[in-house]
């Protein structure tokens, strides 16, 4: 399995929040995060539903800045992904 996936699956087993995972996807070298990319990311490592990644996908600008705060961002992500840890 493709090395990123698997440390997403990992970060999202740990609890990480969802601005932590933004944030390791962002610095891991050789990976662009982008809106699509972050959707195809947390898809491959959680299996979440294009609804629920909407939900995500609203808490940020199209350059995953948040709109309102990071914790803003971290409230959805919680609420969300709760259903997807393992």
């Amino acid at each position: 399995m493709d090395p990123i996936i698997e440390s997403v699956k990992d970060k999202l087993d740990a609890n990480a929040p969802l601005s932590a995972i933004v944030e390791h996807l962002g610095g891991r070298e050789g990976f662009t995060l982008t809106p699509f990319n972050l959707i195809r990311v947390l898809h491959q490592a959680s299996g979440i539903s294009v609804s629920d990644l909407q939900k995500i996908l609203a808490t940020f600008d199209a350059r995953l800045q948040p709109i309102e705060s990071w914790s803003d961002v971290d409230r959805v992500g919680e609420a969300v992904l709760e259903r997807y840890r393992r």
